[in-house]
């Protein structure tokens, strides 16, 4: 037995995983089969469980380019649709700086059934014909169709579509993103959980053809910040984030 050898038997796969980037596969269906999905039970009961409790205090809300946008707008009974806003934290914050507005989460079912109730927020598994705005944060890169969900978005967007941590590239790449259980979610660790490795199927999108999308649907960039891209770390040179709003 070599060396090299012993050394890989003792790192752990998820760091073996991160430091690669995740072996890149030649199709999203592929990388889908080999990965766990975000519609996982346990995962999203995990994700309820560990949601914030108590009085929105505002804090992911403020460096949001959502609220920059509601503030500079100044219609207050705005329409958001947030596509995989998960337990609908940054939807609470929202509420409580904008009480008149409407805040709908679209989310898989497992995660709509567990929220449904459970607030101000509304939750659907479809996204509203209509709304002023339309967001979605870090979402699309885990999704089958990401240009149909887009495609629709640009549709029933009357005003603004907003697009954060985004994982672009030139070039199509499908990988499984490895994590643990713990760093899902925001808030603190509810007991009787413990820590495991969780996977999702990851893509990257091309940022011209969102472009392109907009434009037919008579929309405008009128922000494009480049933003940090923690999973595009390995795929130095090819995959960047970039925080995209649109206004028609």
């Amino acid at each position: 037995m070599t060396l090299r050898s012993v050394l890989k038997g003792l790192t752990p796969p998820i760091l073996v995983d991160l430091l690669r980037g995740g072996r890149p596969y030649g199709s999203w269906s592929a990388a889908r089969a080999a990965a766990s999905s975000y519609e996982d039970k346990a995962l999203n009961a995990f994700k309820v469980a560990r949601r914030r409790r108590g009085s929105a205090d505002g804090a992911l809300l403020r460096t949001n380019l959502l609220y920059l946008i509601a503030l500079a707008w100044g219609k207050p009974d705005l329409s958001v649709v947030d596509f995989g806003g998960a337990t609908g934290d940054v939807g609470v914050d929202f509420l409580a700086a904008f009480p008149r507005a409407t805040y709908t989460v679209v989310e898989n079912p497992a995660m709509v059934a567990m929220m449904k109730g459970q607030g101000p927020v509304s939750f659907v598994c479809t996204p509203p014909a209509e709304c002023d705005i339309f967001f979605s944060s870090g979402t699309l890169q885990y999704t089958d169709d990401p240009l149909g969900i887009l495609s629709a978005a640009f549709a029933s967007a009357r005003r603004c579509v907003i697009l954060m941590r985004n994982s672009f590239a030139d070039q199509d790449i499908y990988r499984v993103q490895r994590s643990r259980l713990f760093a899902n979610g925001g808030g603190p660790i509810p007991e009787g959980y413990k820590d495991r490795a969780v996977s999702h199927p990851h893509r990257t999108i091309k940022e011209a053809a969102v472009i392109e999308m907009a434009r037919r649907h008579s929309f405008r960039c009128v922000t494009r910040m480049e933003e940090g891209c923690t999973s595009a770390l390995p795929y130095a040179g090819k995959v960047y984030g970039m925080q995209l709003v649109f206004l028609r």
